[in-house]
């Protein structure tokens, strides 16, 4: 009788074990399940708030702006395949710390914790993205160089950039009064005539690393030479490429040009849609050439000596440019809507001077348009 009492107590407790096994199992399954989950809403919180902290850089973005683009962002993507809602993100812009905080709540059903009661699991997530208030320098670079200068006014004229406080950027890299003023307005991003040229054999073209065949694919894609630094200096490319410089931009804004230009900020696809985005902007960086030796009074780079605090002499003899920023530009067309020669037309957007010691965050993480943008884990 002992015998089946002992017998009777071991069923009970293996019963007991297995149930409490199961229990175990099925709390571990859930548990992946949730840090799956997890992961998955990190990434899209992640993605929001560095979506966020990019729309920093759009002159006229507001905190309202900034938020709703982030938690645009962030919604686009799915956990564990089902799509995030609308009421799962909260989006938070600091203006003057150019920080957006995405913050992803979910409740995540679980599968055999069911059986013990528990059929869901709440999930938080916190994605922070900030965006420098100043240039680093980045890769996709355009090797066309824009003038501190940017203007109708000759450069070392009366009311030139080089005699007076018309300059894109200041001497802290500052975008200036005149910057923010010339917003929107069209200028001659590449000339193709020789009356355009800033003398006779340079076209505003900088020579990148490589064969020739990269500046093409520099104008209308992404390269790894194209990537350029601040306060360094490159060498001016000589000559003209009309034939590769219409090819590299119809590779970039599309021919006809798909994306049309409203206002800053607010560009038209080929769906007939407003976005703030566009494949047509883009990056080059900004020279300061009133400070190369010689530049002025005649406007023109020398064709012979240099060197000093605004440029020298390339190893073949041509000017050497020293990059004091980087500009936002909207590239409208290239020998269209009137151009002479092939011009390329473009709009100034914005512009960010290299960091000259102040400003958050320090110059690192992945940069836009030159400017270092970078995820900040909370403490």
């Amino acid at each position: 009788m002992e015998r089946k009492a002992e017998g009777g107590y071991i069923i009970v407790m293996v019963a007991i074990f297995l149930v409490f096994m199961l229990a175990l199992v099925a709390l571990a399954v859930d548990l992946g399940m949730a840090y799956s989950a997890r992961t998955q809403n990190q990434a899209a919180a992640d993605a929001g708030a560095l979506g966020g902290a990019v729309e920093f850089l759009n002159p006229v973005a507001t905190k309202t702006s900034i938020e709703t683009y982030a938690a645009k962002i962030a919604i686009a993507n799915k956990t564990l395949g089902a799509a995030i809602q609308p009421g799962d993100v909260t989006a938070n812009a600091d203006i003057a710390n150019r920080r957006v905080t995405v913050d992803i709540t979910r409740t995540e059903p679980t599968f055999f914790a069911k059986i013990m009661g528990f059929n869901s699991i709440q999930v938080h997530t916190q994605g922070i993205a900030e965006a420098a208030d100043h240039a680093s320098g980045g890769p996709c670079m355009k090797p066309v160089f824009i003038p501190n200068t940017l203007g109708a006014v000759p450069p070392c004229g009366p009311g030139g950039g080089c005699t007076n406080s018309n300059k894109l950027l200041d001497v802290n890299g500052h975008l200036t009064t005149y910057g923010e003023s010339i917003r929107g307005t069209e200028f001659t991003m590449k000339p193709q005539a020789p009356g355009g040229a800033i003398n006779p054999s340079d076209f505003y073209e900088l020579d990148l690393p490589g064969p020739t065949s990269n500046y093409p694919d520099a104008l209308g894609n992404c390269i790894d030479p194209a990537t350029l630094s601040c306060q360094t200096t490159y060498p001016v490319s000589p000559g003209n490429r009309p034939g590769p410089t219409t090819s590299g931009i119809n590779q970039l804004i599309g021919y006809p040009p798909t994306d049309q230009y409203y206002a800053l900020g607010d560009y038209i696809h080929a769906d007939g849609l407003h976005y703030s985005t566009s494949r047509a902007l883009a990056s080059a960086p900004i020279v300061d050439l009133c400070g190369y030796p010689g530049f002025c009074p005649t406007g023109q780079l020398p064709s012979g000596g240099g060197g000093g605090r605004g440029g020298g002499r390339g190893g073949g003899g041509g000017p050497v440019l020293n990059v004091v920023g980087f500009a936002q530009i909207f590239v409208e067309s290239v020998g269209q809507r009137g151009a002479a020669s092939g011009d390329v037309l473009a709009k100034f957007i914005n512009a960010w001077g290299c960091d000259t010691g102040g400003g958050p965050p320090g110059a690192t993480g992945s940069a836009v348009a030159g400017v270092p943008i970078r995820l900040v884990r909370a403490p």
